[in-house]
């Protein structure tokens, strides 16, 4: 009886995990050439990010909530206007925004 529970949880807890992994990539540095778009509803576009991504580019979907969004409009703002370093990490299937933030001045 031991050994069915014990397999039972084994079992249980292999079942609870994904089955892909999210492969994230990255791109960093400059957005002065990066597009960035405001797509259907409250959506953002990061296009010419020298990303895997093509067309459109990396996107925010339901991945990020609307403050989430508004931050990062915010961000490739200020980094163009202060010529700073960003990166953003993003799934390299579907090209969702995962991550993001800013480096200082070169």
């Amino acid at each position: 009886m031991r050994t069915l529970f014990c397999l039972l949880m084994i079992m249980a807890m292999f079942a609870s995990r994904p089955v892909s992994a999210v492969t994230l990539n990255s791109v960093e540095g400059s957005p002065a050439a990066w597009r960035l778009q405001q797509y259907t509803g409250d959506n953002l576009i990061l296009g010419r990010t020298g990303s895997t991504c093509k067309s459109p580019g990396l996107l925010t979907t339901t991945n990020l909530s609307s403050v989430e969004k508004s931050r990062l409009f915010s961000l490739i703002v200020t980094a163009k206007i202060s010529n700073s370093k960003v990166y953003v990490f993003y799934d390299s299937v579907t090209c969702a925004i995962a991550s993001f933030g800013m480096d200082s001045p070169e």
